[in-house]
């Protein structure tokens, strides 16, 4: 969902049970940030919020990256297909029919 701020910006989730170890959690939301920030230029202004599921611990940093490089494009590709009236009825940009264990959802 479109932001008023005019930039995106990033909410980040992980459980416990999705990532069990703190150092795992520390460097899958850092490898998050540091993706964004490198492409937060491209992203439209939305709020993206990241939640982790059951296996992104074993994910290497090349998975996450290539998992993430998907999100933006779909996120990019859907808000430049969408009309900006119908742009708050999106809800979620997650990858469907993925098997990647990070998945994203735009909101307001």
């Amino acid at each position: 969902m479109p932001n008023e701020l005019g930039r995106p910006r990033l909410g980040l989730a992980l459980a416990r049970k999705s990532v069990r170890l703190a150092t795992g959690r520390n460097r899958i939301k850092r490898l998050i940030r540091e993706e964004f920030r490198r492409n937060q230029q491209r992203l439209p202004a939305v709020d993206l919020v990241f939640y982790g599921q059951s296996g992104l611990d074993r994910a290497s940093a090349a998975q996450v990256r290539a998992a993430l490089a998907e999100i933006w494009r779909r996120v990019i590709d859907r808000c430049a297909a969408s009309p900006p009236s119908s742009r708050p009825g999106a809800s979620s940009s997650s990858p469907s029919g993925s098997s990647s264990p990070l998945s994203a959802s735009t909101s307001g």
